[in-house]
């Protein structure tokens, strides 16, 4: 069973003496919430005045059995699934997923193509593809980039590996947005070299981006490990 995460937040709600509901926009999407209290500007309780909270998707709604004017302050009792944002809690650390995209020693080519990448979600395997899409309402950081390249034959390589994206299709030539370059030490077979990119601060790609890597070598006579590390928020 999941975690259930619950807080109060208090809604400040004006009203103009025809509306009989209110929306409250959020930062995620409650499973549950409630009004525990209201009250007018004097202070007294208006409670009986809600006649229901009813949950959205990033928002909630709250329903009032007449029309009013003023301001009422509304507390809400809300319950999520997924860890809350808190006042100690930055927004990137609630509700990750991790992800990972990676191929390992794949042949090397000389013309540059996009890699086809195992993927993890969630520790779940996903479907092999050229491509992935950031899923709709979330963020994709990245926060580091391993690759590894060494020659297969007596001649030295060079690999190049781009992280590319797209709004739709994702193609070899799609925008870059970061590159590793590593280069055999020595012209002896399975000689090789190493590199990871980190990023501080993290590399963000928003929800419904399509990204993935193309690589191009010196020569065939390679192979290339890539593993591009992030979580989606």
């Amino acid at each position: 069973m999941a975690n259930t995460i619950s807080c109060s937040l208090i809604v400040p709600v004006t009203g103009d003496g025809v509306s009989t509901s209110c929306a409250v926009n959020l930062g995620y999407t409650p499973t549950a919430a409630s009004a525990t209290a209201a009250y007018d500007s004097t202070g007294n309780s208006v409670l009986s005045n809600i006649s229901s909270v009813v949950p959205g998707t990033y928002s909630v709604t709250i329903n009032f059995a007449a029309a009013f004017n003023g301001v009422v302050q509304v507390v809400l009792a809300l319950s999520n699934s997924k860890s809350a944002a808190s006042s100690v809690q930055n927004l990137k650390d609630t509700g990750r997923t991790q992800v990972t995209l990676f191929a390992d020693n794949i042949t090397g080519v000389t013309t540059e193509a996009l890699a086809t990448m195992s993927i993890t979600k969630g520790v779940v395997a996903q479907t092999a593809a050229t491509s992935y899409t950031v899923t709709s309402g979330k963020t994709f950081r990245v926060q580091a980039i391993f690759v590894e390249a060494h020659a297969t034959s007596t001649t030295a390589t060079q690999s190049r590996v781009r992280l590319r994206s797209a709004a739709s299709s994702l193609l070899a030539t799609s925008p870059i947005l970061a590159l590793v370059s590593v280069t055999s030490r020595t012209a002896v077979a399975d000689s090789g070299q190493a590199e990871q990119f980190n990023f501080p601060d993290g590399l963000e790609i928003a929800g419904g981006t399509v990204v993935g890597f193309s690589h191009i070598e010196s020569t065939t006579s390679s192979a290339v490990s890539v593993c591009i590390v992030g979580f989606e928020y």
